[in-house]
């Protein structure tokens, strides 16, 4: 249900943006910005539900602890990307926006890398 929130929230925002570009342009992207703000720090009050049950999960499956980091550290670097993309999109900036896509991407991958050796290391280890 939170989602249904932050989608009303969202929508209201978006009219209050659109009647503020007309009639007053200095506030509108102090209210987009608000908006914004306000979409994200309400989204993050699931995180403490989601870290909860992936701390489970881990001590259930034996997952080690520096993955679960590696997985949110990875989360972390593509929200930002992404947030950044869409920012230099709406700004009308789409080159830019497809370099921080591809700096995204590559700064994930090698983030992955020591996760993808120890993939590797176990196939060999099936393999030979």
């Amino acid at each position: 249900m939170i989602i249904l929130k932050i989608s009303a929230f969202t929508i209201v925002s978006v009219f209050l943006v659109t009647v503020l570009k007309k009639e007053r342009p200095e506030f509108a992207l102090a209210a987009q910005i608000a908006a914004v703000i306000s979409v994200i720090a309400y989204s993050l009050t699931v995180t403490r539900t989601l870290i909860s049950e992936i701390a489970d999960i881990s001590g259930v499956f034996g997952v080690k602890s520096e993955y679960l980091r590696l997985l949110a550290g990875v989360l972390c670097v593509c929200t930002a990307a992404e947030i950044t993309s869409s920012f230099c999109k709406d700004s009308g900036m789409t080159s830019l926006s497809s370099a921080v896509e591809l700096s995204g991407k590559l700064i994930a991958l090698s983030m992955c890398m020591p996760m993808i050796r120890t993939v590797f290391n176990f196939a060999w280890s099936l393999i030979a």
